[in-house]
């Protein structure tokens, strides 16, 4: 699998949880902790990694 088809799917994943790019993370997170645990793990992981990394989202997430 490439990395572009493994992010494709996580987008589509994503997507059936009503998670679209104009979702904020907290609704996200908050919309996935519900219906998909471990998904809302793996959004918030990558979150952290981006907000630590200093590439934006601090605003939206938590």
């Amino acid at each position: 699998m490439r990395v572009v088809d493994a992010f494709e799917e996580f987008k589509r994943r994503l997507a059936k949880h009503g998670v679209v790019p104009e979702t904020t993370v907290s609704e996200a997170l908050d919309r996935l902790r519900a219906s998909d645990p471990e998904l809302a793990d793996v959004l918030r992981a990558i979150v952290l990694f981006t907000v630590h990394r200093g590439r934006g989202l601090a605003a939206d997430s938590h």
